[in-house]
């Protein structure tokens, strides 16, 4: 080979090397857009493993995050207890009941007070006494009322027994006093009368009413006044 085509050889190379280059540039199409990586085994194995450990359950010791708890009713828990037993109606005194009756009254018709009034009126008399109220056997709503009924007034003392009946249908209430018998100082004796009315609130199943009491049924003076049982 001469000096002259060794000299050239170089530049043939470098020729021969871009003509390469570029038919390869022209072979394989260039992309301008984004393109997509593939991935590599290790990276495919990776991303099971992550969904897998995002749902994995919590360690043991350590709990979950609790769910919201439901808003509570207005008036719940005790205070809806004490709202249903403050509506409910109160038992029927019907079914039978045992009730503290307190009575009072004031003389009324010419009634002459006792030696050294002076002719004045006595004072009110109260007493008490207790209803007992007993169911009628096939009668519903219907009952007997029985009480003992013993005080002292204007230096004298009585006693007797209310015997009644209770409507609580209607709401009526009627009694009246029998064995009345009262005693003087000196041990005069001597019978009294009485009657008791009254209604049965709706509302409440209380009893309340008037009474009298005297000497005589039908006229004369008498104590004319009040009663309530509850």
């Amino acid at each position: 080979m001469t000096r002259a085509s060794h000299d050239r050889l170089p530049g043939l190379l470098g020729l021969m090397l871009l003509a390469r280059l570029a038919s390869a540039c022209v072979d394989t199409p260039l992309s301008l857009g984004h393109h997509t990586v593939a991935s590599t085994p290790e990276q495919d194995a990776f991303v099971p493993d992550m969904q897998d450990a995002s749902m994995m359950e919590p360690p043991a010791g350590t709990g979950g995050q609790g769910g919201q708890g439901g808003q509570g009713g207005q008036g719940g828990g005790g205070g809806t207890m004490q709202m249903l037993d403050a509506a409910m109606p109160p038992e029927d005194p019907c079914s039978g009941a045992t009730l503290a009756v307190a009575l009072e009254c004031q003389v009324e018709g010419g009634f002459i007070g006792p030696p050294g009034s002076g002719g004045r009126p006595p004072p009110p008399m109260m007493t008490s006494t207790t209803f007992t109220i007993t169911p009628r056997p096939g009668q519903g709503g219907m009952a007997d009322v029985t009480a003992p009924l013993a005080f002292d007034a204007w230096s004298s003392s009585f006693s007797g027994r209310i015997e009644g009946q209770l409507d609580c249908v209607r709401g009526f209430f009627d009694a009246v006093i029998l064995d009345g018998e009262f005693t003087m100082p000196g041990g005069l004796t001597g019978p009294f009368f009485g009657q008791l009315s009254g209604s049965l609130d709706p509302f409440n199943d209380q009893l309340s009413g008037m009474w009298w009491h005297g000497p005589d049924m039908q006229s004369g003076p008498r104590c004319n006044g009040t009663w309530a049982a509850n």
